[in-house]
């Protein structure tokens, strides 16, 4: 999707208010609040509000704090296992609205055996997050 109108349009989607920053080396990133700070691509100049999208699938569930970048730690809420598939919803600190999360299963996830309100940790690449102009 290229706007937040379109993206309600194509099934669950995690939308973040953000707002394009300057970063080191003049590079600039943008601020996703919760989410962290990304380095942006194709971005309009600094100060520009923006939202960041991030489709449920994208997201990877972790019971302990994984290396790399893109990293953010929340609580696990209520899930559902729905055959292929489990859901998941993520709460994030500052953000009121918990994030989709959805897991093929094709092999056991740990992340089925987590409780609600226990420490997890979300991880994403970089390529899976859309920059949409704000509305």
């Amino acid at each position: 999707p290229n706007s937040r109108f379109v993206a309600g349009f194509i099934g669950t989607t995690n939308l973040f208010p953000a707002r394009l920053r300057d970063g080191e080396g003049g590079e600039a990133v943008i601020d996703a609040g919760p989410l962290g700070r990304i380095p942006a691509e194709d971005a309009p100049g600094p100060g520009a509000e923006v939202v960041v999208a991030i489709r449920p699938e994208k997201l990877e569930i972790h019971m302990e704090a994984p290396g790399g970048a893109h990293v953010v730690q929340g609580r696990m809420g209520p899930a559902a296992y729905l055959g292929d598939r489990s859901h998941f919803h993520v709460h994030l600190p500052g953000r009121e609205q918990a994030v989709a999360v959805a897991v093929q299963n094709k092999e056991a996830s740990a992340a089925r055996a987590a409780v609600e309100g226990q420490a997890v940790w979300l991880r994403f690449e970089r390529q899976s997050v859309v920059l949409l102009r704000g509305e």
